[in-house]
């Protein structure tokens, strides 16, 4: 399957965040076996200068083998996230 998915954040202070990640992911035989295909590619669209270090990643997650959106905040800041991810996939 493709995907797009797009993230922001948010500070409690009013700071924010924007990134695109665009990858492909594959589930083989089983949640286990899992992958994405190629590495994804992930694009900051703005970053406020308070949200400098926030990192975002697409994992294959082998566990429910599906697609895992993973981010990364700041210590001591509260963040709230968004995502919404686009899939097209084929059986």
């Amino acid at each position: 399957a493709v995907f797009v998915a797009h993230i922001v954040a948010r500070s409690v202070a009013g700071d924010a965040a924007a990134f695109r990640i665009d990858g492909g992911v594959n589930r083989k035989a089983t949640a286990g076996t899992t992958v994405l295909v190629g590495a994804p590619t992930v694009t900051t669209l703005g970053v406020d200068g308070a949200l400098a270090g926030v990192a975002v990643a697409a994992l294959a997650d082998t566990a429910n083998g599906g697609l895992n959106i993973q981010v990364t905040g700041l210590a001591a800041t509260s963040i709230v996230w968004n995502c919404r991810v686009e899939m097209e996939q084929t059986t």
